[in-house]
């Protein structure tokens, strides 16, 4: 949704000081407010930058090169998490392009000092036609580290990052998901969604469960299409409601930050005429599931959420919603 934006501005704008520090004093990051990123460069493959099994950025078919730093507090574990990538071929060849690169890595910085960022792992996928597996990775060290003077120093059990784990991803020929296992103690609450319902698998599911799902997802979005349609936003603004309140957690926003953000934006979205709201058909939307399999999300065929606003001077307004499943209630969770 676009409130990664206003995250990225206020994390950006902040400047408050995080502590005094002397020259020696061990100081844990991790105990304080910690902003956790990532920060990644691609260049000619698929992928997805994945933390706890939720893609945090995923570009399918780019042949140029990009590169991003994005919050990540939103789906980090208050101790054990998984960071990693999803790599997959631009073509179904199953090889990747010469040059094909994705690096990844994971930070940590105290709020509002972003000029003071640590970095905990980092990973570089690479092609290399000369490797026996087709490409070559490489990675920071791994074993236990403490924080020491704004640095972390091997040797400790603040923190603890494993070996690069590699399996196969079924379902692009050639794909391949590397992560490594991050064992951080912090500040940070548990969401909500690491204690909902594991769904099942989608993608291997029969039609019948596979439409099935898809319909019911779909009806919890045409609750909020409705609200959009009739710029009401009053009646679906409580259903953002745990969306918005592990927002304001997860970046040490002021409560209600986050509801006041999304409500003014749904709310000018609904009553600017010059954008048109574009029908929610069940043939065109699609179920895309989160790698841990506890948060689905709905998609058209181009990959566009399935909520969405065609602007009349040319393109659109996108919001991109993530449901999480709990007593067999639908709940939007990101």
């Amino acid at each position: 949704m676009k409130w990664i934006t206003s995250v990225l501005i206020v994390l950006l704008a902040t400047n408050k000081a995080f502590s005094e520090k002397m020259e020696g004093d061990v100081v844990n990051v991790l105990n304080e407010k910690p902003v956790f990123t990532v920060d990644f460069e691609a260049r000619s493959l698929s992928f997805k930058v994945v933390i706890n099994g939720v893609s945090l950025f995923d570009e399918y078919y780019h042949g140029g090169s990009m590169a991003l730093t994005l919050p990540a507090n939103h789906y980090f574990h208050p101790e054990n998490n998984q960071v990693g990538f999803m790599v997959a071929p631009l073509d179904e060849s199953g090889r990747f392009n010469a040059g094909a690169l994705l690096k990844v890595s994971l930070n940590v910085h105290p709020q509002g000092e972003q000029e003071s960022k640590i970095t905990i792992l980092s990973m570089t996928f690479k092609s290399d036609s000369d490797a026996e597996q087709g490409y070559t990775l490489e990675h920071s060290e791994s074993g236990g580290y403490h924080f020491n003077n704004g640095r972390l120093i091997a040797g400790g059990e603040d923190v603890t990052v494993s070996d690069p784990i590699v399996e196969a991803e079924g379902s692009y020929e050639g794909a391949k998901v590397i992560y490594r296992n991050v064992n951080a103690p912090n500040s940070l609450p548990l969401w909500a969604f690491f204690n909902s319902d594991v769904l099942p698998d989608y993608y291997a599911a029969s039609d019948e469960d596979y439409y099935a799902a898809r319909d019911s997802l779909l009806e919890a979005h045409k609750v909020i299409h409705r609200g959009i349609e009739s710029n009401d936003i009053d009646s679906i603004i409580h259903l953002f409601d745990e969306r918005n309140r592990e927002t304001d957690q997860a970046f040490y926003f002021e409560k209600g930050t986050t509801e006041a953000g999304i409500r003014g934006d749904l709310e000018r979205a609904a009553s600017n005429e010059s954008l048109t709201l574009v029908p929610l058909v069940p043939d065109h939307v699609g179920v895309v599931q989160e790698l841990n399999r506890k948060i689905v999300s709905l998609d058209r065929e181009n990959f566009a959420p399935a909520i969405m606003l065609l602007r009349d001077e040319g393109g659109a307004a996108v919001y991109a919603l993530h449901f999480r499943r709990e007593g067999g209630e639908w709940i939007l969770t990101r």
